[in-house]
């Protein structure tokens, strides 16, 4: 190995901080029982700072320019869970349906910004429920990555899933589950 290259370094710096803020409240008097809603708000700063030797960069061994990037992400989000059909309503209802809403919306510095939602379950029966999801997906590119090819775009998709669960009353310990999804590829990664 060569003088030059035998006293080469490499440098590599990465922080993460992190806050969020959140209230959970009851809105009481709903005919199937009780929703809950919590509202929320996160900010993050990521930052990637890399530095090498001279004597790495000119023997090309380092595969992208040294990094000094930071991102910042801010989101704010809402979720509720709400009971639209509930068999304690004077015994209108033979089952129990609950919609679990939410809604997140992110803002990052450097690669725009994504909503994301999911959603639904039922219980047809005691002890059996059925879910269903739907969520809208949202990836932006990560630091390094960026750094490597700046063009990059955050990605999007979509994804739904359908599962059953069982879980016999007589057997609390019991519970058979199957499900199933299906996601579409992400979408938007190059420009």
């Amino acid at each position: 190995m060569e003088r030059g290259l035998a006293d080469g370094w490499v440098e590599f710096d990465s922080a993460f901080r992190y806050g969020n803020v959140s209230a959970t409240g009851v809105v009481p008097f709903l005919p199937a029982g009780p929703a809950t809603v919590t509202v929320g708000s996160d900010y993050r700063v990521q930052s990637l700072r890399t530095a090498f030797s001279p004597s790495l960069g000119a023997a090309d061994l380092i595969p992208s320019p040294a990094t000094d990037r930071d991102r910042t992400v801010s989101a704010v989000f809402v979720q509720s869970s709400t009971p639209m059909l509930s068999p304690e309503l004077e015994g209108r209802w033979p089952v129990r349906l609950d919609l679990s809403a939410g809604l997140r919306y992110e803002h990052f510095s450097d690669a725009g910004q994504g909503v994301m939602r999911p959603l639904v379950w039922a219980s047809p029966r005691v002890g059996i429920t059925v879910k269903g999801t739907w969520a809208r997906l949202f990836r932006a590119p990560n630091l390094p990555d960026l750094n490597e090819s700046p063009n990059l775009r955050p990605e999007n998709s979509n994804s739904w899933t359908l599962g059953v669960a069982f879980a016999p009353p007589s057997n609390p310990n019991l519970t058979l589950r199957a499900a199933t999804s299906i996601s579409t590829p992400p979408t938007a990664l190059w420009p």
